[in-house]
């Protein structure tokens, strides 16, 4: 599976990436901002994307739904401490499959990899 894992910051998803490299034998790729995201998506057929609540250049929010609309097949993920409540409402129609905690921790790829699979993304 390809994986890619949006944040200004690499070092905040460091664990979540190892847990997803271990369970789902992913190549991981990383970007700071929308360019590099953008960029990454267009070229290594990214099946999903895990967006940190921050970028170096624009929300994680913002670019969740600007995938949602140039990459509606690929599967996205937010990390975002919001209420359950506020994070559904502003996600609304974007196809967001989940929302992490932040920081997200290794044993946040466990729940992500028994999403997907409960969806049939993988096995």
């Amino acid at each position: 599976m390809q994986i890619l894992l949006v944040s200004r910051e690499g070092e905040r998803l460091a664990s979540l990436a190892a847990g997803l490299w271990t369970l789902a034998e992913s190549q991981i790729f990383q970007a700071r901002s929308r360019s590099e995201a953008i960029e990454l998506l267009q070229e290594e057929g990214i099946e999903l994307v895990v967006i940190d609540e921050q970028l170096t250049d624009m929300s994680g929010l913002d670019l969740a739904k600007m995938v949602a609309r140039k990459h509606p097949f690929v599967n996205c993920i937010l990390v975002d401490n919001q209420s359950p409540e506020i994070f559904h409402e502003q996600t609304e129609g974007l196809g967001v499959l989940m929302q992490l905690p932040s920081p997200p921790e290794m044993a946040d790829a466990k729940s992500i990899m028994t999403h997907l699979a409960a969806i049939g993304v993988c096995r």
